[in-house]
């Protein structure tokens, strides 16, 4: 059994979305609560225990007002997601926790996902064009974006085994994110090994299958759009002398949905190429190690789109039962001669072609650094 995460997008009506605001609010409230907490608290450890941060999520409930109308779910989950923070940053994987920002941060909540089949009173529950939140007296219309559920009845729907459920906001729409519990079989691999390199001017492969370009021209003009919003911001600000008047709230509205959409189309894009590579059904693909990011003469598309590129390749293979290599980030996969294994050490960021003084090639670098990786053979697997 595997887990594959779920979107649904849900329509609530003036009252359920008011819901949904104050869920959120009151998450990111108990969420900054609960930091000053820890940090103030005189136990002498660096952060207080899981078990504690929920008490403290069972007190603030009882005794400030606005949050006993929250189901003490949704202020659980939140400061669990706390704890995890902080466990990330024991083991050296993030910075300290930060205050979050109401306007500023993704607007999302926790959701109770009860496994009791009987008592699903209290708990989400999804039907066909409809979802039972925990909190809400009422149904709230749902479309289904995802074949997992959409082509399922009420009672299928009843019986599916769901975990960590979110509801939260892209700045336009309103989705549930959950994970779904759903058996995967292994199908049938070619003996293929696709090498992946993700390069400056977007995705290329061994085999020249799949190519995606980042800086695409319409991405360009959304990102001088912006540039263009956020300047007239500031200086909006810079004349209110800080006060944010109404003026300056239509102007963010805007630049948040120019921001969204960004955001989609460079996760189409992404997925749509991810896609084209896993559908091959190779044997191996193999990748470069995600430290390479660290580089910063890096273009600026690949420093923001690397991790998320190479987190949903691993996923989706994953689900194929395909196997990952990553190789080494000392390996010259950049610097390599396909052909006859020659090294140059006087390539910079900005070459695009590489040119062999020895065989005489002349090939994309990008397509070049896919084939070294295909021919790559000391790696790791994920």
């Amino acid at each position: 059994m595997e887990l594959r995460r779920v979107k649904i997008l849900l329509i609530p009506n003036k009252e359920q979305e008011q819901f949904f605001y104050d869920s959120a609010y009151y998450s990111q409230m108990i969420y900054n609560i609960a930091i000053d907490q820890c940090r103030y608290n005189t136990s002498g450890k660096l952060f207080l225990s899981k078990y504690e941060l929920m008490n403290i999520a069972g007190e603030v409930r009882r005794e400030f007002e606005g949050f006993e109308k929250i189901p003490v779910y949704t202020l659980r989950t939140s400061v669990g997601n706390l704890h995890q923070a902080y466990m990330n940053m024991t083991h050296g994987m993030a910075g300290h926790p930060r205050y979050k920002h109401f306007e500023r941060s993704r607007k999302s909540f926790g959701v109770c996902v009860s496994c009791d089949y009987f008592n699903k009173n209290t708990s989400l529950v999804l039907k066909e064009h409809s979802v039972k939140v925990p909190g809400l007296p009422d149904l709230v219309r749902a479309k289904h974006c995802h074949w997992l559920t959409s082509k399922k009845t009420d009672k299928e729907l009843l019986w599916l085994k769901m975990y960590d459920a979110h509801i939260y906001h892209d700045n336009k729409y309103w989705f549930l994110s959950v994970a779904v519990e759903t058996e995967i079989t292994p199908e049938a691999l070619t003996d293929e090994i696709i090498g992946v390199s993700i390069g400056i001017n977007g995705i290329y492969t061994s085999n020249g299958t799949s190519e995606l370009v980042i800086n695409t021209q319409q991405i360009g003009v959304l990102e001088r759009r912006k540039k263009i919003l956020q300047q007239e911001i500031q200086r909006k600000y810079e004349q209110n002398k800080g006060i944010k008047s109404d003026s300056i709230k239509r102007e963010e509205r805007k630049l948040k949905k120019v921001e969204r959409r960004l955001c989609n189309m460079r996760n189409s894009s992404i997925h749509k190429a991810v896609n084209d590579i896993v559908r091959q059904m190779p044997s191996l693909v193999m990748l470069e190690d995600k430290s390479r990011v660290k580089n910063c003469n890096l273009a600026k598309p690949v420093r923001e789109q690397f991790y998320s590129i190479h987190r949903l390749l691993v996923e989706k293979a994953h689900n194929y039962t395909i196997e990952v290599g990553i190789v080494a980030r000392t390996f010259p996969s950049r610097e390599m001669c396909s052909t006859c294994g020659c090294i140059r050490n006087d390539l910079t960021q900005s070459d695009t072609v590489y040119k062999c003084d020895d065989c005489g090639l002349e090939i994309d670098i990008d397509y070049n650094t896919a084939l070294n990786l295909k021919n790559c053979t000391e790696y790791k697997g994920v």
